[in-house]
């Protein structure tokens, strides 16, 4: 699943293309996308004066309207100067110059239509938790979210009402960056390890937005080109290999069910 370092990646290339233009008309190609949104999709006409991100959700702010955009596992939102259509396209939006074309192939992302005062109902109603790379997010505000919880780090970090954006793929690199195992609880760690996390994570994800991204699995950017991080990521997807630090091996195991890499001998 795309996670923040893709989907602000998606989000900064948007603004660059297509912010000030116009959405002439919207094709929904398989109602189950947007089933959900209060408003009807082919509502959606008029200029595209903002662009914003929101843990792993774009905000498309369309006059008085706002586009809300989950890619979810397997989601892609293309720009295209001349539309190209494929059997994985749900939504597409048709612009004064160009297109933009919503694929999906297992269909659990979803596009949503809300107004302003509706969006903000519906962010607190999901009560996203902090931005890793906002001003808020201090070591402080880190310890704070860390106090004496019992919950297993890794888990922790990907708990989007506590720190928004964060998934499977930047969680392992943090944790493995701070030589911290995944499956110790929050509480276990010192201060020394919670200060050296904070900064790990933080500048994974600032590297990890340089590259555009991870494409460990369906992602790509807005142009349909695969993110350039997985050549830096230590240990996800590595189960077996040699750990670049101390050689030994990668190892894999499922914690709240999800895939979670690290290296058992230099995380402790």
């Amino acid at each position: 699943m795309p996670e923040l370092p893709e989907v602000e990646t998606i989000k900064r290339e948007l603004e660059r293309e297509i912010k000030g233009r116009t959405i002439i008309k919207v094709k929904n190609l398989d109602a189950k996308v947007s089933k959900d949104s209060p408003i009807s999709l082919e509502k959606v006409k008029g200029r595209i004066r903002e662009i914003k991100r929101r843990a792993k959700l774009l905000l498309i702010f369309v006059d008085s309207l706002v586009l809300v955009i989950h890619l979810k596992l397997t989601g892609q939102l293309l720009y295209q100067k001349k539309l190209q259509k494929d059997k994985s396209t749900r939504i597409v939006f048709y612009l004064n110059r160009g297109f933009l074309v919503f694929n999906d192939p297992r269909r659990f992302g979803f596009i949503k239509v809300f107004t302003e005062k509706q969006l903000k109902d519906y962010l607190q109603k999901v009560d996203y938790g902090i931005e890793p790379l906002s001003k808020k997010f201090t070591l402080d505000a880190f310890k704070k979210i860390i106090d004496n919880r019992e919950t297993k780090i890794k888990q922790l970090l990907m708990d989007q009402s506590k720190i928004a954006g964060i998934g499977n793929v930047y969680s392992v690199e943090s944790l493995f960056e701070s030589r911290i195992l995944p499956t110790r609880t929050a509480k276990s760690l010192n201060e020394k390890e919670i200060t050296t996390l904070y900064k790990a994570l933080r500048k994974i994800l600032i590297k990890a937005i340089k590259y555009k991204g991870a494409s460990v699995d369906t992602y790509l950017d807005l142009y349909g080109k695969k993110g350039k991080m997985v050549p830096f990521l230590k240990v996800y997807g590595r189960e077996g290999k040699p750990c670049f630090r101390c050689k030994g091996k990668i190892k894999r195991i499922m914690l709240g069910g999800r895939g979670t890499y690290f290296c058992p001998s230099c995380q402790k």
